[in-house]
């Protein structure tokens, strides 16, 4: 008797085990399933804007590093091949081009040859580029984690969408709702689990980067903490924007 309940006792450990694995593994969808049986979409999106705009305030305390999230334009154009990854960077950054206000042309009228023009300035000499610091190279980084998340996020838009188009294609061919969104769940989610793995890896290899220069610049290392949280914050948030929408 003695043997059958230490067996029965070690299966329940190894069940408890795994169990507590999977949750660990799975946590971030579990939470944003719990998060969603108390919230609408509209809770949903106040507090994606809520997240941003907390992370945004929290780096913009080092005057020294200069990078912003994407907007929902640069966001789309990016998705749609409108705009390349180095082309987002530089933009978030601060660094892309200037455009010339539309409308107003510089263009002076050319002097006769000979005859000095006295709107012409001379010549500027150009200004040595500067080498980069390590706050630039920091703020990189987090704009390249911005992109890998704009990446993730619009795969989910994609998947979503598909979702939605299959359930409407379906329902009526099927003896009953719930046996679309199971059929639908069992079709979708390893995919968006691979996708999120993946998306995981690089962001937090992107971190340890990150970490790594914060650490040669001497600077406080919670700002890594602080991205990563808000990171995993969005991604429940999201998560539980597409459960209340599924749900309806």
């Amino acid at each position: 008797m003695g043997i059958v309940k230490r067996i029965i006792t070690i299966i329940l450990l190894v069940i408890l085990l795994l169990f507590g694995w999977f949750v660990y593994q799975n946590w971030n969808t579990i939470d944003a399933f719990i998060y969603s049986l108390t919230t609408t979409t509209e809770d949903t999106e106040r507090d994606l804007t809520e997240n941003k705009r907390k992370l945004q305030e929290f780096i913009d305390k080092d005057k020294d590093i200069e990078v912003r999230d994407l907007t929902e334009e640069e966001a789309a154009k990016f998705n749609a091949g409108e705009l390349t990854e180095e082309e987002v960077i530089d933009i978030i950054t601060g660094n892309a081009p200037q455009e010339k206000p539309e409308g107003k042309p510089d263009d002076k009228p050319e002097a006769k040859p000979g005859t000095p023009n006295p709107t012409q300035k001379p010549a500027e000499t150009t200004k040595p580029e500067q080498p980069a610091t390590q706050e630039d190279e920091i703020s990189k980084l987090i704009a390249k984690l911005y992109v890998q998340k704009t990446l993730y996020l619009n795969k989910l838009d994609v998947i979503e969408a598909q979702a939605r188009y299959d359930f409407t294609h379906w329902e009526g061919k099927w003896p009953g709702r719930q046996n679309v969104k199971n059929t639908l769940l069992n079709k979708y989610l390893p995919t968006v689990a691979e996708w999120e793995k993946t998306c995981d890896t690089v962001v937090y290899g992107i971190l340890d980067e990150i970490r790594e220069e914060i650490k040669k610049a001497g600077k406080d290392e919670a700002i890594v903490d602080t991205i990563k949280k808000s990171y995993l914050q969005e991604k429940k948030l999201k998560k539980s924007y597409f459960i209340n929408r599924y749900m309806d």
